[in-house]
């Protein structure tokens, strides 16, 4: 077996020698990987969230390492020659009107000659402009022949008797079957001999002409209207019934040559499915039901604490208060601050923000004019709460307690607009997805941006331990702040999240409903959290309490046959108020234990989403790919990879690879700005990939640092949560000697562990704490019956 593994290295040699000479005169590429997304800000709301492409399309983009930059087609075109960066294009139009449609068809035939992608999905919008008058028949036939297909000014509304001559089952009938009948559509013909003509059809009889409804090129994909997803009104349910009909992951993929693109990936860290979890703190006055604690006149926070946070010390959390619950001066009182207190103090839960007064309207709240919000001021909570004779009467049973529910509910995708129906008025463009009766949740002083964020930072700040920093902000209510409070919170440090909405279960039985990563507001980021939180399964907190442990189906369903999301508990502390609820919390929070998972805090996963959108990637004349702008971005993935792996030696900045799913994951070393990554073939699939130099397999802990050390020993370091259960791959079979130190070089742990020659992995579980980062030393022992055989 040994003779076999050196014959193995000595060949995979030859053949880096050979690959790095032919391509030494190759010199370095940018990798495009931005997509323009066309949208019309008459329609939607005015915003490009409330629009198919972002909605739908975005996350498959997102997975298949695409980025979005969002094109108003009511601004001006962009110059093709500013478009170095652009890797393609996509118009998914809900209507075919637009203001100058001949500007925009010479724009898009150039933007396809210049070599760039364009999916084009539903009705082109250039069908008219906006007086019902069509462009040119010579612009629009130059337009479908450049992109290769032929174009014939019939629409096709009868469809009773075509007949499907091709359907492609790797791209059509992906969640949803082709209605019956077909929908109608625009004749366009196939005149490429390039194209991938996924579902033709013709009609029957005579006639023998065939018609495209989807198809890919070397140009880019063709979808007709009402071929890519199928929506209805769900009788039982209060949103509509959404599915893809074609595959979006292999549809855009085609459409946008992506099998050679690096992919941020954001949903692992270690080589292992990423796990957060965090708290809007919604809800902390109020009492619980829960026994004993009931008995006792707890509130709902003190559940959490006791039965959560205290309970599963190896799971980080983000607790975010809402600033108003606890502040005497609003509607907390000095016991408040005392629950937030402790609930801050743990050292795995790490400390956000929730806002002061909690707004749940953001849109009201830009170029705010308080004279606005006086028709509000007499539906807003009084502060009799907080007030003595209350309270004695609460206790005596003689006035019943208001619970404090803001009910954040992010936006949703529950309804669209009519086709081409424009806003009618301008103050539409802020819509309110929710029906809330008062623009936030608390009104004791005038809004102002900078208590709602620097302002609640002070409060929140005094209650922490002397080594905590508020680290994030979580979005409340409709979760849409403007540009303003996004760079707010930028500037005071703390990254951002919430908003998306994720599900993937029986009730929203598609990828539709998984958000991308997040959305570009006037050049500011926000980060969606990557689940839906117990609100959207207990109908706003009025039925069915134990609906969350439902989360489950979402988790599953996102982590086969793709790993499309994290692991991402959500929730609000009145999630505590019930028993029901509570066990469905503890559901969630045990099925995360039973996996293998690599936990950190929420605001680290939001900084991973940031450098996942940042990052660009150059092509070195080696073939090696280096990462730059990453941030913490600790993932990259290379899809239908198989049978390549990484070069370690001829890389910089790789702490690990993994075969999964058949993708190869590389795990990047945070301490190095720009790494490169050299892929090459892989020989052994049935075994880890061969190398001379140790790497990471997968573990639960952030590895970095990592450096090889004479006689076949490494070194590296480690933060995480649990326990350090890790494989990694050695290049030298025997016994092992680890010990863990921590940051004063103060020895916490030693044990011995061992390779052998059938898979060259030697598989640790350190039982020590590396909440405080810890430096991990692996040494050759020789010989596999003790720690030194020499």
């Amino acid at each position: 077996m040994r003779l076999f593994r050196l014959i193995l290295c000595a060949t995979y040699a030859t053949f880096l020698l050979s690959a790095a000479k032919a391509n030494a005169e190759a010199p370095p590429v940018s990798i495009p990987r931005t997509i323009l997304a066309f949208y019309d800000s008459k329609l939607n709301n005015g915003e490009a969230w409330f629009g198919r492409t972002h909605k739908f399309a975005e996350m498959p983009l997102n997975y298949l390492g695409l980025r979005l930059r969002y094109i108003d087609t009511r601004q001006p075109l962009p110059e093709l020659s500013s478009l170095s960066d652009i890797r393609g294009a996509i118009i998914w139009s809900r209507t075919n009107q637009i203001e100058d449609p001949e500007a925009f068809l010479e724009w898009a035939t150039r933007f396809v000659k210049s070599g760039k992608r364009l999916a084009l999905i539903g009705a082109p919008p250039w069908s008219t402009n906006l007086r019902g008058i069509p462009p040119s028949g010579i612009l629009t036939a130059t337009f479908w022949q450049t992109f290769g297909f032929s174009y014939r000014d019939q629409w096709v509304s009868f469809t009773h008797d075509m007949e499907i001559i091709r359907q492609d089952p790797e791209v059509i009938g992906f969640e949803h079957q082709l209605p019956k009948p077909l929908p109608s559509y625009q004749e366009i013909l196939p005149d490429s001999p390039d194209a991938q003509l996924h579902l033709l059809v013709r009609r029957g009889g005579t006639e023998k002409q065939e018609h495209v409804l989807v198809a890919t090129t070397p140009r880019g994909g063709f979808i007709a209207a009402d071929y890519a997803i199928y929506m209805d009104q769900d009788p039982f349910e209060d949103h509509q019934f959404v599915q893809w009909i074609i595959n979006p992951f292999e549809f855009f993929r085609l459409a946008f040559a992506t099998d050679d693109l690096p992919k941020a990936d954001v949903s692992t860290l270690s080589n292992r499915r990423l796990y957060y979890s965090h708290i809007d703190g919604d809800g902390l006055r109020n009492l619980t039901e829960v026994k004993p604690y009931n008995d006792k006149r707890m509130t709902v926070a003190e559940v959490i604490l006791e039965e959560i946070i205290k309970k599963y010390p190896d799971l980080p959390v983000t607790f975010a208060p809402v600033v108003g619950d606890i502040d005497p001066n609003w509607y907390g009182s000095d016991r408040h601050l005392s629950i937030a207190r402790a609930l801050l103090a743990p050292p795995h839960v790490e400390a956000g923000n929730h806002t002061l007064s909690h707004p749940l309207d953001w849109g009201f709240f830009e170029n705010f004019d308080p004279v606005r919000e006086i028709p509000y001021l007499k539906n807003y909570p009084e502060r009799e709460d907080s007030l003595l004779a209350n309270n004695i009467l609460s206790f005596f049973g003689f006035k019943k307690h208001r619970p404090s529910h803001h009910f954040d509910a992010a936006m949703g995708k529950e309804g669209e607009e009519e086709d081409g129906q424009e806003n009618r008025d301008s103050t539409l463009k802020k819509e309110r997805y929710s029906d809330y009766k008062t623009p936030r949740s608390y009104a004791s002083k005038p809004f102002n941006l900078h208590e709602e964020i620097e302002g609640s930072n002070a409060t929140i700040k005094k209650l922490l331990p002397t080594n905590k920093e508020i680290k994030l902000l979580q979005w409340s209510g409709n979760t849409l702040p403007f540009k303003e409070a996004l760079q707010m919170t930028r500037g005071a440090g703390m990254r951002n999240i919430n908003g998306g909405n994720t599900r993937f279960d029986g009730k929203f039985p598609s990828v539709a409903w998984i958000a991308p990563l997040g959305r570009s507001v006037a050049g500011e980021w926000q980060c969606y959290a990557s689940s839906s939180n117990e609100n959207t399964y207990t109908n706003l907190w009025t039925e069915q309490f134990s609906g969350f442990q439902y989360l489950i189906h979402t988790i599953k369903n996102t982590e086969t046959p793709r790993r499309l999301i994290p692991f991402n508990i959500y929730y609000h502390l009145y999630s505590g108020e019930k028993l029901a609820s509570l066990n469905a919390l503890k559901n969630n929070l045990n099925y995360a234990r039973s996996q293998s998972l690599a936990p950190v805090e929420a605001s680290y996963y939001s900084a991973i989403a940031d450098g996942a959108i940042q990052a660009n990637f150059v092509r070195l004349p080696s073939g090696a790919v280096e990462v730059h702008d990453r941030g913490q971005l600790q993932t990259i993935r290379f899809d239908r990879s198989t049978l390549k792996q990484i070069d370690l030696t001829r890389s910089r900045g790789v702490t690990g690879q993994r075969h999964f799913q058949g993708s190869l994951y590389v795990a990047l070393d945070q301490e190095v700005a720009v790494p490169e990554i050299m892929i090459v073939p892989y020989l052994t699939p049935a075994k880890p990939p061969p190398s001379p130099l140790p790497y990471l397999l997968e573990g639960r802990w952030r590895i970095f640092g990592l450096k090889p050390l004479a006689s076949q020993g490494f070194e590296f370091y480690a933060h995480g949560y649990g326990w350090g259960d890790m494989t990694w791959y050695v290049p030298q079979w025997g016994s092992y000697s680890v010990t863990v130190y921590d940051l004063q070089e103060k020895p916490l742990l030693q044990q011995r562990a061992v390779s052998t020659d059938d898979d060259g992995l030697i598989r640790l579980n350190l039982s020590v704490s590396a909440m405080d980062k810890v430096r991990i030393v692996v040494s050759w022992q020789n010989g596999v019956d003790g720690y030194d055989r020499r």
